[in-house]
C-alpha cells in the first residue's frame, strides 16, 4: 500500500505544473513530436520511462541498455486527411548495453497542385523522414544513459531539406518497481531548405525546437499494473503531459489506456487512447491502439508488429 501511495504522490507532483506561456504556431520538425508505435500511443505517449527495445531509439535511448533480445518493430499510424506515419526499428543487446536503428516517415500523397484559377497541375507529395542511430549503456546498477543521432529529410512541392538533431536520455531504477527518465530531444537540431521549383532559387535554415521531458513509470499490483506519466516542455511551444496505464490480463493479453496532450491551453484538445497487445506466438506480438482525433470523429488507428529473435 505504501508503494501505491508513493507513486500516486509522485504522479500528481508531475502533473501539477505552473501555467506556462504557450505559442502553438508551426515550427520545424513537428512530425518528430507526434509519437511512434502502438504501445506508446495506447499509453498516452507517457513512454519515456517505459521504453526498451526498438522503440527506445525514439522515446529514450537509455532504454536500449535494458534490451534482452534482438527485436524488430513495424508500425503504421493512419490519420485523417490521408495522412500516415510509418515506423520501423531494430534493437540488439550488447551485454550491459544496446544499440538501435530506426526509420520514421510521415506525410501525405496525391496532393493536387492548382494555380490561381483553380486549374489542376502536378500531383505533389509531402514527405518527412528521420533516420535514427541510437546507443544506450548501463553505467550503474540503477542507471543507464543513451544517445541518438538523427538525420532528417524533407520533400514538399519541389522543395527539399536536409537536417540533423540529437537526443540524450537517462534512466534510473531506484527500486525494482519504479523507473524515472529524463530525455532531451532534438537538441542542436537544424533543417536547411533548398527551393529549386520556382524561378528564383533560395535557401533557408530553420532551427528545431528542443524538448525537455521527464517520465515516471511504476509497476503495481504485483507487477500486473503499469502506470506511467510524462511531462514535457518544448521550446517556443510550451508544456504538455501524458498519462497512461496498462494491465496484464493474462500472460498473452495486455490492455492499456491513456490521455495525451494535456495542457492548460484551451486551443489544445486532449487525445484519449485505448489499445492492447496480443502475443500471437513466443516471438511475435500484435499491438493496436485507437486515438481520438479533433479533426476526425472516427479517430486514428495504430498497428504494430513486434518480433523477437
Amino acid at each position: 500500500m505504501t508503494r501505491q501511495w508513493l507513486f500516486a504522490g509522485l504522479t500528481l507532483a508531475c502533473l501539477c505544473r505552473p501555467a506556462w506561456g504557450m505559442d502553438y504556431g508551426g515550427h520545424a520538425g513537428s512530425f518528430l513530436r507526434v509519437g511512434a508505435g502502438a504501445r506508446a500511443q495506447g499509453l498516452g505517449c507517457a513512454y519515456g520511462a517505459v521504453a526498451q527495445g526498438p522503440a527506445a531509439a525514439y522515446w529514450n535511448p537509455a532504454g536500449l541498455a535494458r534490451a534482452e533480445k534482438k527485436r524488430l518493430v513495424l508500425s503504421h499510424h493512419s490519420w485523417s486527411l490521408d495522412r500516415s506515419q510509418r515506423f520501423l526499428a531494430y534493437s540488439q543487446p550488447m551485454g550491459g548495453a544496446g544499440f538501435g536503428i530506426a526509420w520514421l516517415a510521415s506525410g501525405t500523397d496525391d496532393i493536387v497542385e492548382r494555380d490561381t484559377s483553380g486549374r489542376s497541375g502536378e500531383i505533389l507529395a509531402d514527405e518527412q523522414h528521420a533516420y535514427l542511430f541510437s546507443f544506450g549503456k548501463q553505467i550503474l546498477p540503477t542507471a543507464a544513459v543513451g544517445l541518438t543521432g538523427k538525420l532528417l529529410r524533407y520533400e514538399l512541392a519541389g522543395q527539399r531539406a536536409r537536417g540533423r538533431a540529437f537526443d540524450m536520455g537517462v534512466l534510473f531504477s531506484p527500486k525494482g518497481w519504479l523507473a524515472v527518465a529524463g530525455v532531451l530531444r532534438d537538441c542542436a537540431g537544424t533543417v536547411k531548405w533548398q527551393n529549386r521549383r520556382w524561378e528564383q532559387e533560395s535557401d533557408r535554415e530553420e532551427k528545431l525546437p528542443c524538448t525537455w521531458s521527464v517520465g515516471l513509470a511504476g509497476r503495481l499490483a504485483g507487477g500486473r499494473l503499469l502506470v506511467s506519466v510524462d511531462l514535457s516542455l518544448t521550446e517556443h511551444l510550451g508544456g504538455r503531459a501524458g498519462i497512461g496505464a496498462q494491465f496484464d490480463v493474462t500472460r498473452t493479453v495486455i490492455v492499456r489506456a491513456g490521455v495525451k496532450d494535456l495542457s492548460n491551453n484551451e486551443a489544445i484538445e486532449a487525445a484519449f487512447a485505448a489499445g492492447g497487445t496480443v502475443s500471437v506466438s513466443e516471438n511475435l506480438d500484435l499491438d493496436g491502439a485507437y486515438v481520438t482525433d479533433p479533426m476526425d470523429v472516427r479517430g486514428s488507428q495504430v498497428w504494430s508488429f513486434n518480433f523477437r529473435f
